[in-house]
């Protein structure tokens, strides 16, 4: 039996190609942050863009955040997945089946709800930081000792 494996040729190596790219790219992502950071995340910006870079401005500077939205997305896939793959279990096992079905969704809600309550328990810090901090300022101008009047002995007497 005659082997066809002695004709062929492995590819040209590519290590100094790679590495230069590689090296391109970290240079080009230094540039970019700073460039990005000087235009859009340092605060001297602040107001002055409108529409999509305001959005991109503001997404930057963590403004809003978007993991609540994405825990819910995979949520739902999450579930969807469960549901569907516990069919798998039918033909062989019913009570596979139905602790699958049932189980199974019940761990993914939990778990999904605590890593949510966590991220709710934040904002609300957050918020109340923010809060305490404008409390403290007014007071601050509140609690500032005034200039006491001294009348003098002789008005008394």
């Amino acid at each position: 039996m005659i082997s066809d494996y002695h004709n062929v040729t492995s590819a040209p190596t590519t290590v100094g190609y790679d590495s230069t790219w590689i090296i391109v790219s970290v240079v080009l992502a230094i540039v970019g942050g700073i460039a990005a950071y000087i235009v859009f995340v340092s605060k001297e910006n602040n107001g002055e863009y409108s529409g999509f870079l305001a959005s991109l401005h503001d997404f930057l500077n963590f403004k809003k955040f978007y993991v609540k939205d994405i825990l819910k997305t995979l949520y739902i896939v999450t579930t969807i997945f469960i549901t569907l793959s516990s069919f798998s279990y039918i033909s062989s096992s019913i009570t596979l089946f139905f602790m699958t079905l049932i189980l199974g969704n019940i761990v993914a809600r939990i778990s999904y709800e605590i890593i949510l309550m966590t991220i709710t328990i934040v904002d609300n810090v957050t918020e109340i930081n923010q809060k305490m901090s404008k409390n403290t300022d007014n007071t601050k101008n509140i609690n500032k000792p005034k200039k006491k009047i001294v009348k003098e002995e002789s008005e008394e007497k």
